[in-house]
């Protein structure tokens, strides 16, 4: 048998088919109920979540573009003045971090 017998990818999905990592903690569920869209995104940003006491952009850089310490339960953000690029939307939830992205165009 060589190299050549064996698909490599098919063999690593056969391996972790056997596996699955339960979602046993707040943030998994947490991170369903919260969402960015559209995306990407040229003028505005929806955002949904739940239960979240804080709520910042950043970009690239780490850069803080934009921040809102007032949440409300759904918020749509004017994204027209940031640069092009990715983004990254931190949520805190229970004391955790919940980050989700988005592409400004």
């Amino acid at each position: 048998m060589t190299n050549q017998d064996i698909n490599a990818n098919e063999e690593i999905w056969k391996f972790f088919k056997k596996y699955s990592l339960p979602e046993t903690n707040a943030t998994s569920q947490q991170q369903k109920n919260t969402g960015v869209y559209p995306n990407p995104a040229s003028d505005f940003i929806n955002l949904t979540y739940n239960n979240i006491s804080q709520l910042k952009i950043f970009n690239t850089f780490g850069q803080v573009v934009f921040e809102n310490p007032k949440i409300i339960t759904d918020q749509s953000i004017d994204i027209r003045t940031f640069q092009s690029g990715l983004y990254f939307v931190k949520f805190l939830a229970e004391g955790k971090p919940l980050i989700n992205t988005f592409i400004k165009l």
